[in-house]
């Protein structure tokens, strides 16, 4: 077991979309406890929904991805 003071963090990037904001690269982390990692997985995984694989904002409805 790591130590409490341990923190693990999680990346992701994205490109720009040159129509709506050329030049723009995105980059997000969240950073948390590794302990806490199954508990964060479980709440993503129930907004998928039924038969989608993943979740990621770029295959989401406009309503949906707010």
């Amino acid at each position: 077991m790591p130590p409490e003071n341990t923190l693990r963090a999680w990346v992701d990037e994205s490109g720009s979309d040159w129509a709506h904001d050329p030049g723009t690269y995105v980059l997000a982390a969240a950073i948390g406890r590794p302990d806490a990692e199954p508990a964060i997985r479980a709440q993503i995984s129930r907004l998928r929904l039924p038969g989608q694989v993943k979740l990621h904002w770029r295959d989401e409805n406009a309503k949906r991805a707010r």
